[in-house]
């Protein structure tokens, strides 16, 4: 799907073809010029450096397998663990394909690139959005919010929230305590976020004069269908503890899509 901005839609079609000789598309990716059916909204070249990631994978976390195991869905990790979301798709591989523009966006003030992702989170699971209930971003600490300025996994939610008409649930889960980038092996990595999220707590009276009425955070999560969106999933710990969260407070279910996976 070609990504058309509000000022393009107002022009005629020798008005976009006019705009597209004077600000033609650039590939994020390399800065050459894109030709008008490269849908995807990357050039060629980058577009096939991507590593899609498909069947068959782990039916629990999505991880890759590298041939299909007849009467096997799930990996032996979840087999052995099975994780707390009830299902997790990425997009692509973490590689080199995928890393700069992950990269940009989440530290480069590349906020305009949240359409195009949104559009390849969109669709990785298509069923699971028509029976969502809210889409949840993995929340940024105040202090590193501050300083980054913005949460590239709000984003993409807002950018999906957009497309999809699934409702944007930014803030209701609170990162509550800044926890360390996340490095280090598995059990490293579930002791780093290991408390540090916690439902939005409901406006005090005084906030609730100021600011108007709240909705019940508890209410948003109850018997509600939620997805969880995030940029990577390295090991799953980050995203096992917002999911932790929600289903104490009652969501009936918790799928989790990122745009790629280590």
């Amino acid at each position: 799907m070609k990504l058309v901005s509000p000022f393009e839609a107002g022009l005629g079609g020798v008005g976009r073809g006019v705009l597209e000789v004077l600000l033609p598309r650039r590939c994020p990716g390399c800065g050459d010029v894109l030709a008008p059916n490269q849908a995807h909204g990357l050039c060629g070249g980058c577009w096939s450096a991507l590593s899609p990631i498909a069947e068959p994978l782990c039916h629990s976390c999505g991880v890759p397998f590298d041939y299909v195991i007849p009467g096997r869905k799930d990996c032996m990790a979840c087999l052995a663990e099975p994780p707390p979301y009830d299902s997790a798709r990425s997009a692509f591989r973490y590689d080199e394909g995928i890393r700069g523009l992950i990269l940009g966006f989440k530290h480069a003030d590349q906020t305009d690139l949240a359409p195009l992702l949104a559009g390849w989170l969109a669709r990785l699971a298509p069923d699971r959005l028509v029976q969502a209930d809210g889409l949840v971003p993995v929340p940024l600490h105040r202090t590193r919010l501050a300083k980054r300025r913005y949460n590239q996994s709000a984003l993409l939610c807002k950018a999906l929230s957009e497309r999809s008409g699934v409702p944007d649930l930014t803030g209701l889960v609170v990162r509550t305590k800044p926890t360390p980038p996340q490095s280090g092996g598995p059990n490293r990595r579930k002791r780093n976020v290991q408390g540090a999220f916690a439902l939005r707590p409901r406006r005090t009276a005084l906030m609730a004069r100021v600011l108007g009425p709240d909705l019940d955070p508890e209410e948003m999560v109850r018997d509600r269908a939620l997805i969880l969106i995030d940029d990577v999933m390295t090991t799953g710990a980050t995203l096992s503890a917002v999911t932790k969260v929600l289903k104490r407070h009652g969501a009936a279910r918790v799928d989790v899509l990122t745009l790629a996976r280590v």
